[in-house]
């Protein structure tokens, strides 16, 4: 289970990564083949730590652009 989850988790932070532009909850599950609660629930935990931060008004997700593969800052930054 517990490797699921995270194969799923770098799926979704794969794609986010490799995005030019921020990705909406469809576009991630498309192209990760997760569905869309799973993906949710994974991207939550994602912002929550700081690694992905979402734009509320476009419904996207995004990678700090500075540091894409670690943590950026505290997550109430």
């Amino acid at each position: 289970m517990k490797t699921l989850i995270l194969k799923k988790t770098f799926a979704i932070f794969e794609a986010l990564t490799q995005a030019r532009d921020p990705l909406s909850l469809k576009e991630i599950c498309a192209q990760t083949g997760i569905t869309p609660p799973a993906a949710s629930r994974l991207l939550a935990d994602l912002v929550e730590a700081g690694y992905v931060h979402t734009k509320r008004s476009a419904t996207a997700s995004t990678v700090p652009s500075e540091t894409p593969t670690t943590a950026h800052g505290s997550p109430s930054a």
